[in-house]
């Protein structure tokens, strides 16, 4: 028994020491290993503008805004909800007009946010065991809000206010880009790819607002949501260990799931090592990590709700996600193909017959399809452009992508089995208004 119990003893101090061993590492990285210093990572950098304060007044007023309001757009993948195309019939329009109209003060604080520069930290401190964020919600109604107005001018003709704001769209869903926040960036994620959406529907309405299709294409390929996923690891490891290391609580929930500190650091160090590097390396955890977990019941009914993720689960987390952000990666690039293929249209009045065409007069080079490391795909049918990655399959399907199979509700596409952003060929067809 004695001997057992030493065994057991000298197993536990090395496996802290190993833990130590890593907390250095991590720390001469400059990176944080617990809440406290996750503080002042996650701070606005000195000489950076802090737009926080003004963003913060929108949201504020959105929370209220939304319930007063009955249209409803929600952000899950299978429930996106679209108001009608510009060319078709939108028998609300004019109620929505005046909702609009009667909201001035509303949409001039976001607007003032958008054209405000600088960074944003909505968290003010990631010490407390359980972090609100309201912000969230927020800006899911700021982006409610902003759809909504671009429709009603898509149909009244006002080409510059949609253009203004489907880039307003792309430059909301960026203030979270420095949250290293898990579900912040997974928030973001999915905020870019509804707004994808509303881009592939719009775009033939903004088709002569040239100079702010440039300032779109440029942000379309600006944003990185692989940093932002290695981000979310980062604070997600600060917050997880701290906590199992800092307060009796972690530290007992630590022992009800069998976990220590050392086994979160190796786990979350062996997912840090695939996100850190470009794509496609990202995409080597799917054949590690099951791609199916909902973590929304993932639990151990243990004393901390059914709900609890064990610490040692999060590299699954964060691994669970990678499928989604290189397909929302491969639209974004795409679709700045796509704004570049009409900005060469609007130019020549003739369409590229390759992604080449477009360098270097409309692109710096044809954007890379995160699924493979090789430049994306153009497919021309009778009435469209396809301008797509071969997603995460690898297999070159033409640009065919397939909807949902979703009887009850919208069809919505899912990445499966090409990653698609489509232009018409004929774009007066699509951007006629009533």
């Amino acid at each position: 028994m004695l001997v057992v119990a030493g065994l057991r003893q000298i197993s536990s101090w090395r496996r802290w020491q190993l833990a130590a061993f890593e907390y250095d590492r991590i720390r001469q990285l400059g990176l944080p290993t617990n809440s406290i210093e996750l503080n002042t990572y996650a701070a606005v950098s000195a000489g950076t503008s802090d737009a926080t304060p003004i963003w913060n007044v929108p949201i504020g007023q959105s929370l209220a805004l939304k319930k007063a309001h009955t249209w409803d757009f929600p952000l899950s993948r299978d429930e996106w909800v679209f108001p009608p195309l510009p060319n078709t019939e939108w028998p609300d329009l004019d109620k929505e007009a005046q909702f609009i109209a009667s909201q001035n003060i509303y949409y001039q604080s976001v607007d003032t946010a958008l054209a405000t520069e600088g960074d944003c930290c909505y968290v003010s401190d990631y010490t407390p065991a359980m972090i609100l964020l309201p912000h969230i919600d927020g800006l899911r109604s700021i982006q409610h809000f902003l759809v909504l107005r671009a429709y009603v001018w898509a149909h009244q003709g006002d080409t510059r206010g949609v253009a203004a704001d489907l880039l307003g769209l792309l430059q909301m869903g960026e203030t979270l880009h420095r949250e290293p926040m898990l579900v912040s960036q997974i928030v973001r994620v999915s905020m870019h790819d509804y707004s994808l959406a509303c881009l592939e529907q719009l775009l033939p309405s903004i088709a002569s607002e040239a100079e702010t299709l440039e300032l779109i294409q440029a942000e379309l390929l600006s944003i990185d949501l692989r940093k932002g996923m290695h981000r979310g690891l980062i604070g997600q490891r600060a917050l997880v260990v701290g906590e199992l290391n800092q307060s009796l609580s972690g530290r007992l929930r630590g022992a009800w799931h069998g976990d220590d500190s050392l086994a979160v650091l190796q786990g979350l160090g062996d997912v840090e090592e695939e996100i850190a590097q470009d794509w496609p390396v990202p995409l080597q955890l799917l054949d590690r990590y099951d791609q199916n977990i909902d973590f929304r019941t993932f639990g151990s009914r243990s004393p901390w709700g059914q709900q609890d993720v064990p610490p040692s689960a999060q590299p699954g987390m964060i691994a669970s996600r990678i499928e989604l952000t290189a397909e929302v990666t491969a639209r974004l690039r795409a679709a700045a193909a796509a704004v570049a293929a009409v900005r060469y249209h609007t130019a020549t009045g003739n369409w590229p017959e390759t992604l080449e065409a477009l360098v270097p007069e409309h692109l710096a080079e044809v954007p890379l399809d995160p699924c493979t490391g090789e430049p994306l795909r153009l497919a021309r049918t009778n009435t469209e452009l396809r301008f797509y990655s071969v997603g995460v399959d690898r297999v070159d399907d033409g640009g065919q992508e397939l909807p949902t199979e979703s009887p009850d509700g919208p069809q919505v596409r899912q990445g499966e089995p090409d990653v698609v952003f489509r232009v018409p060929l004929d774009l007066s067809e699509h951007s006629s208004g009533q």
